[in-house]
């Protein structure tokens, strides 16, 4: 009998930059909360999941964080789809910044430690969406 191979991390990549396509065409404008995203709140909703996998929406407020987290046994990629998201990471001996726009990508390996913040919409114009997917 052969088994499916578990999705690696260029695989995870490719699924988001996906999902993300199907966000801009409109694929799922019937998600976004009626009078559409806050401009304060982190918002969110799964776009996609089944035992293998989820697929995020995140639509982030202005300086709105996560808290620096790891996700436990899994792996994760995302896709910027527009704004900026301020990524923190643990290098191992510090914490680093860079800087996401729409377009770029990040994954994050089996014990990163992590945190995305909300970019100032002045520094970049529009809402910062990002389509974020995690393998269990």
């Amino acid at each position: 009998m052969l088994l499916a191979p578990r999705l690696r991390l260029p695989d995870l990549l490719h699924l988001t930059d996906r999902f993300a396509d199907d966000v801009l065409v409109g694929d799922y404008d019937h998600l976004i909360p009626e009078g559409g995203l806050s401009r304060t709140e982190r918002w969110f909703t799964r776009l996609h999941g089944d035992d293998e996998l989820d697929v995020w929406l995140i639509s982030w407020a202005p300086e709105r964080a996560t808290e620096l987290h790891d996700h436990g046994g899994s792996l994760g990629a995302l896709t910027v789809i527009s704004g900026a998201l301020r990524e923190t990471r643990w290098n191992g001996a510090g914490l680093q910044d860079r800087t996401l726009i729409a377009g770029d990508q990040a994954a994050f390996p089996l014990g990163w430690v992590r945190r995305g913040v909300g970019r100032d919409p002045g520094a970049v114009p529009g809402p910062t969406l990002s389509v974020p997917t995690h393998r269990r």
